[in-house]
């Protein structure tokens, strides 16, 4: 453990501490052996898992990061050495404005508070790299404005999250049970690049963090220089169809692999017949498209640089990255446990609110 209170250690506050990439990014620093004081920011700072973080030596700051409450925010800010940041957007009020301002008022407490570096989980500007073809994104373009933002006033790293293994497991987004060993898995992505296009991939709860920790460790190695402001977190890189093959090998069992319609006006009527708000579907119905067009990176997790990033990465670990074998191997029980669970029928009215709730988790932000 190295968690510490002595002042002449690092302060490290996290947004979103008891999340899941927040909550990974403090495991991971505890891991490491250099020492860190953590200032954990939740907007419940007598959950159980706020709790959780007080037992390690966490000081846990309860706030809720909404431009009203500017002077709390800033205050929970004060002397931090490094800030991680992130948001979180509400299906039900699918506004990039609100995201960004949320965004914006992490940069601006963090710049006030004179932190030295800011370590942001940021994703790519869809609408941008796209060449405008792609403009429904919300979720990622916001998150790509903060970013751009925040370097005009800080130092700035962006640690962006491929996707999460965890939705594999997520109740409402997993597999389904539809025999004896047989399943259905509803992934989010179009049929045409099921075996064709690599999706990243990781492990967030566990290994997203050290890819923060990585970011901030080698800053201060580079005598808190700057040298590489995009990390992109991500374990595995394959298709659907190699994660269908690795869940069949695990789970003995036969997975049926259904993809969204590769026409996104078919794709936006089965949405739609969910009742979902406009705005989630125009998200989802963009977001399968440009992946399947682009990719989620758009190829950046071919290039050298973040190949070598994961390979520095798990040096500093003294691990390797976990993959889809392991973790659908640690998870086996709760894969099949919710995959029984999953009710066949389409969402209905009375189930919509559930299903917004889990669909963040498909655009990383979840936290």
């Amino acid at each position: 453990m190295t968690i510490t209170s002595d002042a002449v250690a690092p302060l490290i506050v996290v947004v979103g501490a008891t999340g899941i990439q927040g909550g990974s990014v403090i495991r991971n620093l505890n891991q490491s052996p250099v020492k860190y004081r953590i200032r954990g920011i939740t907007r419940d700072p007598n959950s159980g898992k706020a709790e959780d973080l007080k037992r390690l030596g966490v000081e846990v700051v309860g706030v809720n990061i909404v431009p009203s409450n500017e002077p709390a925010v800033r205050a929970a800010f004060n002397n931090a050495d490094v800030v991680f940041g992130m948001t979180t957007i509400s299906w039900h009020n699918l506004s990039a404005d609100v995201e960004e301002a949320q965004g914006k008022l992490i940069v601006e407490a963090a710049h006030a508070a004179n932190t030295k570096l800011l370590v942001f989980s940021g994703l790519p500007n869809v609408t941008e790299q796209s060449g405008g073809k792609y403009t429904k994104v919300v979720l990622f373009d916001s998150k790509a404005k903060v970013v751009a933002y925040a370097r005009t006033l800080i130092p700035t790293i962006d640690v962006q999250a491929s996707g999460y293994m965890s939705n594999i497991i997520n109740p409402q987004m997993g597999m389904r049970k539809v025999g004896n060993n047989q399943f259905i898995w509803p992934a989010p992505v179009a049929e045409q690049s099921i075996a064709t296009r690599a999706y990243p991939s990781i492990d967030t709860a566990t290994d997203y963090g050290l890819f923060v920790r990585h970011a901030i460790e080698s800053w201060y190695e580079a005598s808190c220089v700057v040298k590489q402001d995009t990390f992109l977190a991500f374990s595995e890189n394959c298709t659907h169809e190699d994660v269908k093959g690795t869940l069949e090998n695990v789970l003995e069992a036969t997975v049926t692999l259904l993809g969204a319609p590769n026409d996104p006006e078919a794709n936006r009527a089965k949405l739609a017949a969910m009742r979902l708000p406009p705005q989630a579907v125009d998200a989802m119905v963009d977001s399968v498209g440009y992946m399947a067009e682009f990719g989620y990176f758009f190829g950046a997790e071919e290039r050298e640089e973040h190949l070598r990033t994961k390979t520095e990465v798990e040096r500093r670990a003294g691990r390797a990255l976990r993959g889809w074998k392991d973790f659908i191997g640690d998870h086996k029980g709760r894969t099949l446990e919710h995959a029984a669970e999953r009710n066949p029928r389409p969402v209905r009215a009375s189930r919509t609110c559930a299903f917004l709730a889990k669909c963040k988790c498909l655009f990383n932000n979840i936290q």
